[in-house]
Formats: C-alpha cells, structure tokens, sequence
C-alpha cells in the first residue's frame, strides 16, 4: 500500500500492484534497454534523476504525465555536487602519459562499480587494466557504453575479451555484473569517460593541438557518482550488445578473397534463439549481436564464437544468408 510520504512514481507502481522487477521489465520492453530493479528503486527514492528516454517509458506504463510522475525529482533540492563548484576537479591533466596513468588508476580502484563511455579506446594499458579489474573482481559491476560500432581493432578484441570474462546474461548474488549496450550515433552525442565509485577521468579537447587526445581532467568522488549513475542509465537505455549465437558462413578471418574462418567450439543452445541484426565493427570486421530490444540470453551458453576480420561497418540482416552476401 502506497504512503503519503511515497514519491509519485513510487505510487504509480504501486497502484498498478508492479514489483520493482515487473516494473523494470515493463520499461525495458518499450525502450529496448535495460533498466534494474536498482534503479528504478533510485528513481523512485529521488536519490537518481530520470532520464528523458525512461521518463518517456514511464509515463507509458503508469499511464500518467511527466510533470505528475517527475515533480518531485525536478524540485528536488541541491545536490552536494552542485554546490561543490570547482572543488570537484581534484588535477587537470595536460600529458599523454598523465592522462593514460589516470585512467588506469581509476579503473584499477573500483571495487563496486566502473564505467566507461565511447567508442574509440584503444590504449593498450588501459583496456588490460579493465580486463584484469573485471576478472579480479567478481562482484565488479562493469557498464560499457558504445556511442555507435567501435572505431578500432583493439577495442572489438577488448569487448570480445569481456565476453569472455563474463556472461552478460549471469547474475552474481541476484546482480547482473557485465552490460554492454550501444547508443545510436543519431541518438546522443559521443561521451568519454572513465569512472568508478571513488574516482573519474574525463578527456578534454587537447591543449596542444586540434589532432592531440592528451588532456583531461581527474574527478572526485561526488562528480563520479554522478558519472556513474550516468553511465548505468545510458547503458539501460542503449540496446544490449551480444556475440552471435551462429556465425554466419561467410565471416572471414583470412586474407581479403578467402574462406578461412576463426571460431571457438562450444556446445549448440537448446532453443533457438530470436534473430537480431548483426553490428559488424569497422577496423576489425568482428561482429556482435545487437538486440533490438532486451538482451539475447543465452547466446554465450551456447554455439560457436567467431569472429569476423574484413567485414563492413554498420548493421548487417539478421539472417545467415543475407549476412553472406555483405
């Protein structure tokens, strides 16, 4: 029963008899992301902000208006970051090497949450750090957020890496550990960062030069917070990425003109699984699974992982045959 003392978005679930999880999965069938009931809890609380694409989804399954469900998180007083000012900035950083030292750092402190945005990482350093955070640390929650297909080799490698490490479809003491999700490019504007629950690492437009990635600027923990709830809300709003379930026939792992495949042998799913379009990463040609709405479970469980070296860029048919011919 709902209380007086409730927020409004709060009694709207509760007078449609909603579980948090039934309220979150009725969200993430109209906004294809992948909203928790975490989340929707921090929504409700007044503790997170909803975002437009989810207040949109809201206004949808409570059947109410915006200005009803969101008053209270609207007026809501100002926020500790808010008053905090510039104090929040802990370095600018204005070398290459400081910059790749930050970003290592932070993701080597997380413990409980990390999260990175763009797609067009490719420092070496970096990525491992990731990895090695990800397989360190069990209870990690990781959020990777894509603004479009990644830009370079080393990146889809990273992904795959990731993958690997986790199923993304797993809970870890009821909590799904591993997202990664793609944001149209037509959708939202591409942000870098990378942050965790301490600390935060924004890149900046380089001091030195219009073709320099070497400044940025090392946050505390309030703006990293922020960040992270950020990012958690980008990625529940992006579609879910996946490896394929089946690799279509004609990936190529060889040289332009020949038939060679590479893949890792694992037992076929027991059902078959929904077909969705296939996002063929530029550079590398490795292609993903991308969910038109909610994640393909099931697909790490199951089938052949393969990837692709020489395909185009952009999303391909969801069939096997079409896929061939591209």
């Amino acid at each position: 029963m709902a209380k007086s003392t409730d927020s409004a978005l709060k009694r709207a679930r509760l007078a449609l008899n909603m579980t948090l999880e039934e309220a979150a999965g009725a969200l993430n069938a109209i906004t294809g992301g992948a909203t928790d009931a975490s989340l929707m809890s921090a929504w409700e609380s007044g503790r997170r902000r909803t975002g437009k694409r989810n207040r949109a989804g809201l206004c949808q399954v409570y059947r109410e208006r915006p200005e009803v469900l969101f008053a209270y998180q609207d007026g809501a007083a100002t926020s500790v970051l808010e008053t905090s000012g510039t104090a929040v900035a802990v370095k600018v950083l204005t070398r290459w090497t400081d910059l790749v030292e930050a970003m290592v750092d932070v993701v080597a402190g997380a413990r409980e949450q990390l999260v990175v945005t763009g797609s067009r990482s490719r420092e070496k350093e970096y990525l491992a750090a990731i990895e090695t955070a990800v397989a360190q640390w069990p209870d990690l929650v990781h959020h990777r957020v894509l603004h479009g297909p990644p830009r370079h080799h080393a990146l889809a490698d990273h992904l795959l890496r990731l993958l690997e490490l986790r199923d993304p479809s797993a809970c870890r003491n009821g909590i799904k550990t591993l997202h990664i999700g793609m944001v149209e490019p037509t959708e939202a504007l591409e942000r870098f960062f990378v942050a965790s629950e301490t600390a935060a690492v924004v890149p900046l437009p380089s001091f030195h030069g219009a073709e320099g990635f070497d400044c940025g600027v090392l946050l505390g923990r309030e703006a990293a917070v922020g960040l992270v709830h950020h990012g958690r809300e980008a990625c529940a709003s992006a579609r879910p990425v996946d490896v394929p379930s089946t690799p279509p026939p004609a990936w190529s792992s060889g040289a332009p003109g020949t038939n060679e495949t590479t893949s890792r042998s694992r037992p076929s799913p027991t059902a078959k699984e929904p077909a969705s379009p296939l996002c063929v990463l530029p550079s590398s040609g490795t292609a993903f699974r991308c969910a038109p709405s909610g994640p393909i479970r099931g697909a790490l469980g199951g089938s052949d992982l393969s990837l692709s070296r020489g395909g185009n860029m952009g999303l391909l048919p969801a069939t096997r045959a079409e896929a061939g011919r591209r």
